[in-house]
């Protein structure tokens, strides 16, 4: 019988600092050895004393051991989630999965709400690389926007130029993070364009950039219940999210593109349309 490394052991860790990111998320921070070493794009399984585990992406990671998550209140493990202060604990496991590739020196990151939490700590990663870096940052409004000033310092101190976009017109283009790509692929040139953000969306990016011919990698998110590849409910097509992702490359998309955007698995199993 194998026994789990301990990364896949339940930690029990301390919050020692909580963020209002935006009015409607807020960002968990702990240190824990395996997740500071964690790659973006990789998630662990956070487990909320009362409820239940649910897989979350890292938003912050640093070889010193520190790490956060990112949370928006929208089910009831996430309320629980997000009304967590300073000193309670909360439990993890992980990190899972693959991360994205970053091995581009010009690059798109296209992101939406909560979405942007993988791709900060990516954008971050660039930066210390010198890597040219055109940002998309989309939510419903301003106030609703997510790692706003983390963004605004990387753009001050970097090479790097974001976009922002908001519904309500608040901030930036009114419209949808896809309004603008179209012209932000026809006068830039790009190594690759990774997204994370609502599936629908990370659809439409993976269309529109691979009309140009450009590589991309798309963090997607599935209900998961074990996270190490035995229960089967994060599958989608011929892969598991837990195993196979959560970041996929375009030769993965187009291989599933009958659900990716389209299709998903619901708590019991059964794939229904999103």
């Amino acid at each position: 019988m194998a026994y789990p490394t301990k990364f896949d052991n339940l930690r029990t860790i301390k919050i020692l600092e909580v963020e209002k990111d935006s009015n409607i998320t807020r960002t968990l921070r702990f240190k824990d050895q395996y997740c500071g070493f964690a790659t973006p794009g990789q998630f662990a399984m956070v487990w909320i004393p009362g409820n239940h585990e649910a897989p979350m992406s890292l938003s912050e990671m640093s070889k010193n051991g520190s790490a956060s998550i990112t949370v928006k209140d929208v089910g009831p493990g996430s309320h629980l989630l997000y009304r967590k202060k300073p000193g309670e604990v909360i439990g993890i496991r992980g990190p899972y999965g693959n991360g994205f590739s970053q091995k581009s020196s010009s690059v798109l990151l296209v992101g939406g709400g909560t979405g942007l939490a993988p791709l900060m700590p990516l954008a971050e990663n660039f930066c210390k690389k010198n890597v040219e870096i055109n940002l998309v940052m989309a939510a419903s409004s301003e106030k609703t926007l997510p790692f706003l000033s983390r963004a605004n310092k990387l753009s001050k101190d970097h090479n790097l130029k974001i976009y922002f976009v908001t519904q309500d017109g608040s901030l930036g283009h009114k419209g949808i993070a896809t309004d603008i790509l179209p012209r932000i692929l026809s006068s830039n040139s790009f190594d690759a364009v990774y997204t994370c953000g609502p599936e629908l969306m990370m659809r439409k990016v993976f269309e529109v950039a691979d009309s140009y011919g450009i590589l991309v990698e798309a963090c997607v998110e599935r209900f998961m219940k074990c996270a190490v590849g035995i229960c089967g409910a994060c599958s989608i097509g011929k892969y598991l999210v837990c195993k196979d992702g959560p970041v996929f490359n375009s030769d993965n998309l187009k291989e599933v593109i009958d659900e990716f955007g389209l299709k998903r698995r619901n708590h019991f199993g059964k794939l229904t349309s999103f």
